[in-house]
């Protein structure tokens, strides 16, 4: 009787129709980070699957919403990444970064994350034509040029991939840190073995003055 009542029937439909929302299915994708990166939380397997179940309610949601296929993506790589999960999660992190990539194309983001996948999955070619679509999108994102070079080096084109490292480290000398350990490794690579050992030495003293200066701070 209750169920027939227009009060109830209403209040059923609004609860429907609130969730298929947009705000609803972030707030179930922020629930599934909570899961697994909240201090509170204790990251194993089992916080995974519970994040995991979470992602799969927003994608049946709103299938069409990109950042649920991209958070998706990212608890996998977590669960692959950090839990150290035994299971091989790379296809299917892959699929939900072709997802996200293939709704939402303008987004350099999930291209760029689509890239870092295929990589880590061994898929040179296929994450260099990732990286290069995000860095079309946004040319300025250091971080690609980084990426793009381990990619190229991967891939045997040592020439371009020291002029994309070198790129990077222009754009941004404080970060150079991470760009001229790889830039070292490329020359070595090349025989430019006094060059690359020139490289390693002035990182190894600007790592060292770093945590001289954090000490005295």
């Amino acid at each position: 009787t209750l169920a027939t009542h227009p009060y109830i029937v209403n209040r059923i439909h609004a609860l429907r129709e609130f969730s298929r929302s947009e705000c609803f299915v972030r707030h179930l994708l922020y629930a599934a980070k909570e899961r697994i990166i909240s201090p509170q939380t204790h990251a194993d397997e089992e916080a995974v699957r519970a994040a995991l179940r979470d992602c799969d309610l927003a994608i049946a949601l709103r299938p069409e919403y990109a950042r649920a296929h991209a958070e998706r993506g990212y608890i996998l790589w977590f669960s692959q990444t950090i839990v150290r999960d035994t299971n091989d999660r790379s296809t299917d992190m892959i699929q939900s970064y072709e997802r996200a990539a293939a709704l939402e194309p303008g987004n350099p983001e999930y291209h760029a994350e689509l890239g870092h996948a295929l990589h880590e999955a061994g898929r040179y070619e296929e994450a260099l034509c990732s990286l290069d679509r995000a860095l079309r999108i946004n040319p300025d994102e250091q971080g690609l040029s980084w990426s793009r070079a381990r990619t190229l080096e991967h891939l045997g084109r040592l020439d371009e991939a020291l002029l994309a490292i070198d790129r990077a480290i222009a754009r941004d000398p404080a970060y150079s840190t991470e760009c001229e350990v790889v830039r070292a490794r490329i020359l070595e690579k090349l025989g430019e073995l006094d060059e690359a050992s020139i490289t390693f030495t002035n990182e190894f003293a600007h790592d060292l003055d770093c945590r001289m200066e954090r000490i005295r701070c």
